[in-house]
């Protein structure tokens, strides 16, 4: 049976850690390493955490998502067992049942395949359906990939399955990325091969992602808007522009010059 990592970022959660892990743990799938990390909360999450077989980590203070996602990386690549498969799940959001079996199976089916993402259920602070969030399907080609991500992330985090081959080029995750799986979805689609590389799981869903009111990281917004200006500028600078169309860079120039310009108004 594959090995499969699973990094839970946790901060302020500890009201929702709970289910967060049982659906994890309740998977179809034995062979499963768990490492939560604590990004400085104040609501003693780990309480929670120490009643499940997992690893704790924790910071002192609060890093921001990707840096407490680095963390989780940095102990599966050198603590932890050797992986096949590594996936996040937000400690406030919930995997649905079964959903690693099947993304394991889709990938072992198709080896080509470095990310696979899923459908999303929103459900609200108390587990009540609030219908689905529209998930892009497959790009049809690489550049199509690159011209998407050059407007905007079309993959969430806590619905992908990372190939562990994948993980030397997104880790460590730098610090001018705004959104890890921005990130982690724009350099496995611009330097796997062959394409298709980032693909989306047919339904149903494979995330119940809770909406509660304090659906953000650990960081300001005046800190995640200027990461999201930084990460926008490196699109057009040193990220994958060279395989974007013509068409996408001046959407991506037009987009971040309006950021620019506008401030965190826009």
């Amino acid at each position: 049976m594959k090995r499969v990592g699973v990094i839970v970022p946790c901060h302020n959660y500890a009201r929702f850690l709970a289910k967060s892990l049982d659906s994890i743990y309740r998977q179809e799938w034995e062979n499963i390493e768990v490492v939560v990390v604590d990004d400085g909360s104040h609501d003693n999450p780990m309480s929670v955490a120490r009643e499940y077989p997992c690893t704790l980590i924790a910071h002192e203070e609060p890093r921001g998502v990707c840096a407490t996602i680095n963390t989780g990386l940095e102990w599966m690549l050198t603590g932890g067992e050797s992986l096949d498969y590594l996936a996040i799940n937000s400690a406030d959001d919930e995997w649905t049942p079964g959903r690693l079996k099947r993304q394991v199976e889709a990938m072992e089916a198709s080896p080509q395949v470095g990310l696979l993402y899923g459908e999303i259920e929103l459900i609200d602070e108390n587990r009540v359906p609030l219908g689905r969030l529209g998930v892009p399907d497959t790009p049809a080609t690489q550049q199509e990939a690159i011209d998407s991500l050059m407007a905007m992330n079309f993959v969430s985090g806590g619905t992908t399955l990372t190939r562990a081959s994948m993980l030397s080029l997104v880790y460590p995750i730098p610090a001018f990325a705004c959104y890890e799986d921005w990130w982690m979805a724009v350099q496995i689609a611009a330097h796997a091969e062959p394409w298709p590389t980032v693909v989306k799981l047919p339904e149903p869903a494979v995330l119940r992602y809770r909406q509660h009111g304090a659906n953000m990281t650990a960081a300001a917004p005046e800190v995640s808007w200027g990461r999201e200006v930084e990460f926008r500028r490196w699109l057009l600078t040193d990220g994958p522009h060279h395989l974007a169309s013509p068409v996408a860079i001046k959407h991506a120039r037009e987009k971040l010059e309006h950021m620019e310009k506008h401030g965190r108004e826009c």
